[in-house]
């Protein structure tokens, strides 16, 4: 299970990136946490790929760099990014002790 604290706007970053994919919203969040239990690298990828595609669609300014909106889609990208470093490294050690065994 994977837990994700966020803040107001960030939720708002984040149902914006779902509703411009037309992708169904089904994060569950309680209490500006999201929780993730099952699938978990299926759903982050999910969200860190439409969080990507809001910021290449409307968070960059005309030289490439980013917009204030842009900055925020980064911060937000990189703490589901993380989580994803994390579950794919407890897959990588869980396949390892498989195998030793």
């Amino acid at each position: 299970m994977v837990r994700i604290r966020i803040t107001k706007r960030e939720r708002e970053l984040l149902e914006a990136s779902f509703a411009k994919k037309a992708c169904d919203f089904d994060l569950v969040i309680d209490n500006l946490t999201i929780v993730i239990e099952c699938d978990i690298k299926r759903k982050l990828e999910v969200i860190i790929d439409n969080l990507s595609d809001y910021f290449i669609s409307d968070g960059l300014l005309y030289n490439d760099e980013p917009n204030n909106l842009g900055i925020e889609l980064e911060n937000l990208n990189s703490k589901f990014i993380r989580e994803l470093r994390k579950a794919n490294d407890e897959i990588e050690f869980s396949k390892k002790n498989k195998k030793s065994k």
